[in-house]
Order: C-alpha cells, then sequence, then structure tokens
C-alpha cells in the first residue's frame, strides 16, 4: 500500500510544516494536554501521537459528506489523486488534520495521504471499520425517513421498525450512540425525550410535538417496505399520485409553468400539506415562485389542490393520507367496529380532535 509520494513525505514532514498556531489548534481539538507551552518540536510530536489514534480518525470518518469519503478512499488506494472540478465540502478539515494533503505549488489539486494515514485507515479497516459505517449510515437513513413520514417517532417504534426490516438487529442504547453524531454536523432530525423529531420543530421550541402526539393518538402507522420506506429519507421525496400529476399538469398547460418548475412547486406544496398548513399555503407557495392566478383559475385549481392534499400523508395520520385514513376510520377506533354514520359536525373518531367533515370525512 505504501507509495512512494508517501514514502517521500511523511507525517512528521507534513505536520513540521504547519505553524506553532495551527498545531495548537489541532492540538485542542484532541484535547493534547500542555500544548499551549509546548515549543514546535514538541507539538509536532504530541499532534502526530493524537492522530494515530484510530478512534479520533474513525469518529470523523463516520460524518464527512459522501465526496470526502470518496477522495478519502481513493487516496488511501492510489499514489495520488488529481482533482479537476471543486473540493469537496469536508476536504479542508481533513487537510488542516493532515489526514489528506494537498501537494504544495501545484497547478492541479493532487491530493495524496501519508503512509503513516494509510497504516491507520488499514488498522481500521481490518477491525470491521467499513462495515460499522455503512451499518451506522443505515440507521441515519432510517431517522431521515421516520422523520420526514411521521414528524416524530418513538425511540422504541423507530427500533421496532429497523428491526422488522433487517436482519442486523439494533437498540434503543446504540440508536442513542449512534444517531447524536450526525446530529452534531447537521442532520434534520434531533432526539426530544423518549422521541426523535424533526427539527422543524425547533423553531418553536418543541412546544408542537405534544399536539402532534396527541392528533396522531392510537392511529395505525403506516409502514411501507424497506425500500419505499427509505425513499422518504429524500426530503424533497413525494409519491407521484393521479392527484399529483393533475396539479402538475394544471400547472404547465393553464399556467405555463416549465416542468422543473412544475416539480419543484409540487415539493413545496407537498411539505405544506403534510403539516396541514392548508389551500391558502399552497397558493403562496404559487405567489413565492412569481406566479399569479386569475379568478377563473382559482376554482379548478383548488378543487385539484384539495384532491392532492386529501392524498398526502400527514405526520398527525401517522403517515396515512387523510383518503386512506377514512377507510380505515370503521375498523380502528378503539379497535372497535363502528357501523352508525358519523355526521359531519361531530369530533372525528380518529382523535385528531377536528369535525368529522374537516378531518377523515372531507
Amino acid at each position: 500500500m505504501a507509495s512512494s509520494l508517501c514514502e517521500k513525505i511523511s507525517l512528521s514532514k507534513v505536520l513540521s510544516k504547519k505553524t506553532v498556531i495551527e498545531l495548537r489548534k489541532i492540538a485542542r481539538g484532541f484535547y493534547v494536554k500542555g500544548s499551549s507551552t509546548m515549543r514546535k518540536e514538541a507539538l509536532v510530536s504530541s499532534v502526530f501521537s493524537a492522530l494515530l489514534v484510530p478512534e479520533r480518525l474513525e469518529e470523523l470518518l463516520y460524518v464527512i459528506d459522501d465526496e470526502t469519503w470518496t477522495l478519502f478512499q481513493a487516496a488511501y488506494e492510489k499514489e495520488s489523486v488529481t482533482l479537476n472540478g471543486s473540493l469537496p465540502d469536508n476536504f479542508m478539515l481533513l487537510k488542516e488534520l493532515c489526514y489528506l494533503v494537498q501537494e504544495p505549488n501545484s497547478y492541479e489539486q493532487i491530493i495524496y495521504m501519508t503512509g503513516e494515514i494509510k497504516a491507520l485507515f488499514s488498522e481500521l479497516i481490518s477491525g470491521g471499520y467499513l462495515h460499522r459505517r455503512q451499518y451506522y449510515n443505515e440507521l441515519h437513513t432510517y431517522a431521515l425517513a421516520a422523520v420526514n413520514l411521521y414528524g416524530v417517532i418513538a425511540k422504541t417504534d423507530f427500533v421496532e421498525i429497523y428491526n422488522l426490516q433487517n436482519e442486523q438487529q439494533t437498540s434503543i442504547d446504540e440508536v442513542c450512540a449512534v444517531l447524536p453524531r450526525y446530529i452534531e454536523v447537521g442532520a434534520p432530525y434531533c432526539f426530544w425525550k423518549d422521541y426523535i423529531v424533526s427539527i422543524e420543530f425547533d423553531e418553536n421550541n418543541f412546544s408542537d410535538v405534544q399536539d402532534l402526539l396527541r392528533q396522531v393518538g392510537n392511529k395505525p402507522r403506516f409502514l411501507p417496505d424497506k425500500t419505499d420506506f427509505l425513499k422518504y429519507a429524500d426530503w424533497y421525496f413525494f409519491e407521484h399520485t393521479h392527484q399529483t400529476e393533475g396539479v402538475k399538469r394544471y400547472l404547465i398547460n393553464h399556467l405555463h409553468v416549465n416542468e422543473a418548475t412544475a416539480l419543484e412547486i409540487l415539493g413545496e406544496i407537498h411539505f405544506a400539506f403534510v403539516v396541514e398548513a392548508g389551500i391558502q399555503a399552497a397558493v403562496d407557495v404559487l405567489d413565492e415562485f412569481g406566479i399569479s392566478i386569475t379568478d377563473s383559475q382559482f376554482e379548478p385549481l383548488a378543487q385539484l389542490l384539495v384532491q392532492m392534499s386529501n392524498s398526502t400523508r400527514l405526520w398527525s395520520n401517522n403517515g396515512h393520507a387523510p383518503d386512506e385514513m377514512a377507510n380505515l376510520m370503521p375498523r380502528m377506533v378503539d379497535g372497535i367496529r363502528h357501523s352508525r354514520k358519523i355526521g359531519r359536525n361531530e369530533p372525528c373518531p380518529c382523535g385528531s380532535g377536528k369535525k368529522y367533515k374537516k378531518c377523515c370525512g372531507r
């Protein structure tokens, strides 16, 4: 695995070219004691030892972006890597810590890894790091999908879903140890009490979480198979139904929006419906895109939007769309079948607190 470039430029040489200030910054990041009073030679030695602690590199590699991870692997496998485009997001972090090195005074972006770091990464690989990284990333992807589809999920339910769909089993303790790595670097979810919740709730100090939990009540959870469930890890994913297609065709054919913009608008409207912001919020989305509608256009568009809203998976319905919940209703309330017709102005038996006509009876 060693290369001529690695042999020529060791980690010690790379560190010796750092300034005392740069070395102290690295030392403080690794909690090296006494670094503030060390001379450069001692700093180089201390930072060298700190960088070669396997657990430190492992923790860092869990949370770097995919492009930087690909570059890191390429630098490990090759003598050097030449980049033509822009550098990936987390490259500078790895460069500052000397886990990757950019050849100085080069007209090209030549990236390499010193022999000591290659040996360190080899040690991680032999200890099962690649499997752990894949597994932890999958837990993170499950958390993304869960909060995008449900808004909030109990840690116990999250573990149950993962274990149901995967051969390798997890636990609450493991989830609580793994996911904070991703939360610390900006994952769009966080922990709140015994739940994993969308970071959207942070805007009002999580005061809406209890309200959402009350609306969900004991409604059955919508749970697709693993392949379809993980599609929801993409914030912009939504199911393309004949209802969404109807809105898209209206945007294109009557409001003269191009297809790419129509899909972008649909995504924004979809999220407005997920949190039950209402038809006006959908109209506001159009306004944000600079699209005005006439009085004659409003009614047919509003009808299409209502149909889309009724087919959108809601956080308050545990991932079910209102149309689905209406079909489930006779079978679901407290496990008792209700044959009596429900009045449109009666409280909805799904437990949302809304009138039937404004909830499952729409």
